[in-house]
C-alpha cells in the first residue's frame, strides 16, 4: 500500500505530483563543475509529474504499482539533454522520459489541469543562471534515479 497517498480523501482538490531525485549529489556536482553557484538544496531536487490547480479526485490520478510500473524510476544516461532557463531565472536540466510523459498524460486524463502548453520532464538545479550563456553549458548526461510518486496538495 502506498502510504504517501491519502486513500481516505474523497474530496476533489488541487494536486501536485512529484518524484524526488535520489542521486541529486551527482547532479549538483556536475552543476558545480559547470560553474553554477546558486544551487538548490539536494533534498529539494525533484521532477514534477503533475501540477493541477483544477481540483480533481486524487483516487482517479493514483495508480497502484501492481501494474508492472516500477516504484523507482531509472532515467538512463542520455547526451541529448538541455539546460534551460525557467521562471524567475532558475536553471533546469530538461530531458526525455516516455514513462514520465505517459504518466503525466494519465493524470491529465484523470482530470488534472496543466498551465503550460506541453509537458517536458525537467529538474531545477540552480536558482539563478546569472548572465551565463546556457547554450555553452554541457548538460548532465548521467543517469537520473527518481523515487516513487509523492502526492501533495497545492
Amino acid at each position: 500500500m502506498n502510504t504517501q497517498y491519502p486513500h481516505h480523501d474523497a474530496l476533489a482538490r488541487p494536486l501536485y505530483v512529484r518524484r524526488d531525485v535520489h542521486n541529486g549529489e551527482d547532479i549538483l556536482e556536475w552543476a558545480r563543475a559547470q560553474g553554477f553557484a546558486s544551487l538548490v538544496e539536494r533534498a529539494t531536487l525533484h521532477v514534477t509529474v503533475a501540477y493541477s490547480r483544477q481540483p480533481l479526485l486524487w483516487q482517479r490520478a493514483h495508480r497502484a504499482h501492481d501494474d508492472g510500473t516500477p516504484v523507482h524510476l531509472f532515467v538512463p544516461s542520455d547526451p541529448a539533454r538541455a539546460v534551460q532557463s525557467m521562471s524567475a531565472g532558475a536553471c533546469a536540466l530538461v530531458f526525455e522520459s516516455p514513462v514520465l510523459a505517459r504518466r503525466h498524460h494519465e493524470i491529465r486524463a484523470a482530470g488534472a489541469s496543466w498551465d503550460w502548453p506541453d509537458y517536458r520532464p525537467h529538474l531545477t538545479f540552480a536558482r539563478d543562471a546569472g548572465t551565463r550563456d546556457l547554450s555553452r553549458v554541457v548538460p548532465y548526461s548521467g543517469p537520473i534515479l527518481l523515487g516513487p510518486e509523492v502526492f501533495a496538495g497545492i
